[in-house]
């Protein structure tokens, strides 16, 4: 028997689906999520479309499900106002505990994701252009960190779209688990030398007992850590979840070759951004040091 459902649209008015088919896709600690068949009129005619319907439960992170719901629409919306790669279709229902959005089953010949279970699936033998792929996620990453506003990607926020031709698969994804994803609304700190100099004199008393009240004194020309004028706490928070997901991608759905090289590529890739986005490393910080000191230092960080 249909039954009919509301959700809100661009301009908070509710529009009206009547869902014919329901299929339960997948289970999280957040809510259920299901398949459907949904009618609407549009343009005075009755169009059908497959969605996703993601029904919040209850008592998550000891909040009700419409809170949790509300708290992922947010989250959304910071992300698409941020640039980020998001679903088209993400609504919330008029009575506030679902969230309709697009059904990426449509897009790709397979969906893949950190959440659902590998087993009995086909492996991935052979992956098209896959080092472009990884470092795609790894810029989404970056640009999550130095947008307006600034938003945190969980590693379990991505999902992946695999499309096969000719033996070979391509890769593209998106961002859709918005209960991973988190707008950063308080100012981060970026290190300066000074910052550097306190973290080592706190190191120093705490593993060796110094007296650290002269330990800088007069020393000069101390070497910064850059920040390129991003949020490097945010940065790192995500670039880390990128490479996770990727781990996870390439573990539970590669086989053979394409296993063996995809660990190693997101491997490759992750330590260029490391270095590229001049994260502070223990080998930074021990130039900063007194030469005396560097001693203590010397693979201890």
């Amino acid at each position: 028997m249909p039954k009919k459902e509301s959700f809100l649209g661009k301009n908070g008015k509710a529009a009206e689906l009547t869902l014919h088919s329901e299929k339960q896709v997948g289970k999280g600690g957040f809510g259920e999520v299901h398949q459907v068949k949904g009618a609407h009129v549009e343009d005075a005619r009755v169009r059908t479309r497959s969605y996703v319907v993601k029904t919040f439960l209850e008592g998550t992170w000891g909040s009700s499900g419409k809170v949790n719901a509300q708290r992922a629409v947010a989250n959304y919306e910071a992300a698409k106002k941020a640039g980020l790669k998001v679903l088209p279709t993400y609504r919330l229902s008029a009575d506030g505990g679902k969230i309709l959005m697009t059904d990426l089953n449509k897009l790709c010949d397979r969906v893949l994701s950190n959440n659902g279970s590998s087993l009995g699936i086909e492996k991935i033998e052979k992956v098209h252009d896959f080092s472009i792929f990884v470092k795609n996620v790894f810029l989404e990453a970056v640009k999550a960190a130095e947008g307006k506003p600034i938003v945190e990607v969980g590693s379990d926020a991505y999902f992946y779209l695999a499309k096969e031709k000719s033996g070979e698969t391509s890769l593209d994804f998106v961002i859709g688990d918005m209960d991973c994803v988190f707008e950063r609304n308080e100012p981060e700190i970026v290190l300066t030398p000074e910052d550097v100099q306190s973290k080592i004199a706190a190191f120093l008393m705490d593993k060796l007992g110094a007296d650290t009240t002269d330990l800088f004194a007069g020393t000069k020309n101390l070497t910064p850590v850059e920040s390129k004028g991003i949020r490097a706490e945010t940065l790192r928070f995500n670039v880390d979840n990128a490479k996770l997901s990727l781990d996870s991608l390439v573990s539970k759905y590669f086989a053979g070759e394409a296993y063996a090289s995809g660990g190693e590529e997101v491997l490759c890739l992750y330590r260029h951004f490391y270095k590229e986005y001049g994260f502070p490393s223990p080998s930074k910080e021990i130039d900063c040091l007194p030469s005396d000191l560097k001693h203590f230092y010397n693979g201890k960080w």
